[in-house]
């Protein structure tokens, strides 16, 4: 494999450290950048053109991309928060701005910093999944993180013996890992079910209807809850199906409730108000 290929393998950042493992020293690093293949990214590391642009910024500041936008950068359900985060090292001396022109590091609003123990200088551009899973569950809210270690589950980037066990050096960790479902369809359900189970709502998850699939909860025994967490065009598509659906489950003297991602993400105080009224109302419960 050429040594471009190589730096792509390993996620399209590279240490000279993790090429020299390879067969590759300096010599071709340096032919690779004369030739367009590679770039610099700082002392010892180099880059495919396309690289990540975060990942790119976390080494060229001294660090390791962590948290969510390691997850968002491996296709993990992530709600970006729209920052930068990197995992630097705590006995580290300097950082580079994570672009020349910007802020350093340390009083960048576009990046947050976590800092780890007294270890030696990072050799890989992203940290392992398990340090970064740790550093979600202690830097987003309970919600988000959830919803970000139920999708590992989810699609099957670890076990929940593997992950279960990564939690436990971490008190909010500990206190996630009885709420893990790796059934959760998506990162929206598993926001929603965390604020349910909250708020004190019985709530039933991924509940086969025979002919009709898993609804995403079930309150009681006929009120059903769906979270549209599709895209908006493919919630289109599914309009008519989606309809079917609800007309059936009526016609079992269910009651059905739909919300879209706004109303979890953004209103969740009046939707879960609206929950709530249903309940009250004994909605949830066949008479």
């Amino acid at each position: 494999m050429s040594i471009d290929g190589v730096v792509r393998s390993l996620g399209g950042v590279a240490s000279l450290e993790q090429l020299r493992s390879r067969g590759f020293g300096r010599a071709d690093v340096l032919d690779a950048r004369r030739a367009g293949l590679l770039i610099a990214v700082r002392r010892a590391w180099c880059a495919v053109p396309d690289a990540d642009a975060q990942l790119v910024q976390a080494v060229r500041m001294r660090g390791q991309l962590t948290c969510i936008s390691a997850t968002r950068a491996m296709g993990i359900w992530t709600l970006d928060d729209g920052r930068l985060h990197v995992a630097v090292p705590g006995n580290g001396s300097r950082l580079n701005p994570r672009v020349p022109g910007a802020p350093a590091a340390t009083a960048d609003p576009a990046v947050t910093l976590h800092w780890r123990g007294r270890t030696r200088a990072p050799q890989l551009a992203r940290q392992p999944l398990g340090d970064i899973l740790l550093h979600v569950v202690e830097c987003q809210p309970p919600a988000l993180a959830l919803a970000v270690l139920d999708a590992c589950l989810h699609e099957r980037r670890c076990s929940v013996r593997w992950l279960v066990a990564r939690l436990q050096a971490s008190a909010r960790g500990r206190a996630l890992a009885p709420l893990l479902d790796a059934g959760a369809g998506s990162g929206l359900e598993s926001i929603a079910r965390h604020g349910f189970r909250a708020a004190g709502l019985a709530v039933r998850t991924q509940v086969d209807v025979p002919g009709l699939g898993p609804r995403d909860f079930l309150i009681g025994d006929r009120l059903w809850v769906e979270i549209d967490g599709r895209a908006f065009h493919t919630r289109v598509q599914d309009f008519p199906r989606d309809r079917r659906i609800d007309r059936e489950l009526q016609r079992a003297g269910g009651t059905v409730l739909r919300f879209l991602p706004e109303d979890v993400l953004h209103h969740w105080p009046r939707t879960l108000e609206t929950v709530l009224d249903f309940v009250r109302r004994d909605r949830h419960r066949r008479r």
